[in-house]
């Protein structure tokens, strides 16, 4: 504040200095105390306005936050704010809940998209024990009523909770056989299979509801010390034969357990 009062100042006396008609109040003893103390309360009613004027900006700006609706982003940031069992209230013309719980928020992961009939559709999935699983018959028809009250009016939506898309592979793992058995298993550390480990955390953490590569797959896989080569012979998305991408449809995609993964120590 005090930094800001003494830059008023110096504006207000590099003004004057361009004023010859207040030289006097300058060099007129009798009236230089009257002069500072004018040019102090100015600066002090400058100081206030622009507080006034500042607080103003972050009251209109938090109003439009609160306000503004209809975009994307604001679907998806309303969607992850469900409180299951928790009932809505008007505030400022809003509906809201009256305390965030974020015992009750259980979609953990969330995608929209516009299709070619304006539609928003909507997909959701909780989490459980690390794995992304569909609500129940319960909490998607609460999750359903909830977004479609606070959507914009005439928006219509396909709101869909769905198992993951699976996805299979046949493909050989060429290993460093000073590390890796010839199932895959680390010698250091029985019982944990980092390939397998690696295309489960990829899978688990993909983009939820974006595109999927299976170049980056090959990339994630690779990374993993001890792996030499990533061949993919073939690859499906539920049965589905795909080249280098594929869109997920349930937003998520889970590993088959039928997939072939064979090793090969070299």
């Amino acid at each position: 504040m005090a930094e800001d009062l003494s830059e008023i100042l110096d504006e207000i006396q590099a003004e004057a200095d361009l004023h010859t008609e207040l030289d006097e109040l300058e060099s007129n003893t009798s009236l230089v105390a009257f002069w500072t103390f004018a040019k102090q309360v100015f600066a002090l009613f400058i100081l206030e306005i622009k507080k006034l004027f500042a607080k103003h900006k972050e009251e209109v700006e938090a109003l439009i936050d609160t306000t503004e609706v209809g975009g994307i982003e604001w679907y998806l940031d309303t969607a992850s704010q469900y409180q299951h069992g928790d009932s809505l209230v008007i505030q400022n013309n809003r509906l809201v809940y009256l305390e965030v719980d974020p015992d009750l928020q259980i979609v953990k992961r969330v995608s929209i998209k516009e299709d070619p009939d304006l539609v928003l559709q909507v997909r959701v999935v909780k989490e459980v024990a690390g794995d992304l699983i569909p609500l129940d018959a319960t909490e998607h028809s609460g999750f359903s009523a909830y977004m479609n009250r606070k959507k914009v009016p005439g928006t219509a939506l396909d709101i869909q909770t769905l198992e993951a898309d699976v996805l299979k592979l046949t493909a050989t793992i060429e290993l460093d056989p000073i590390l890796y058995t010839d199932a895959g298993e680390l010698i250091s550390s029985p019982g944990t299979f980092p390939v397998e480990e690696t295309i489960s955390n990829y899978l688990k953490n993909f983009d939820f509801g974006g595109t999927f590569y299976i170049s980056k797959l090959i990339d994630q896989v690779m990374e993993v010390e001890g792996v030499d080569a990533f061949y993919i012979a073939s690859k499906t998305l539920n049965d589905i034969s795909f080249t280098y991408k594929v869109d997920s449809n349930a937003g998520h995609i889970a590993l088959d357990d039928t997939s072939i993964l064979t090793y090969v120590l070299r």
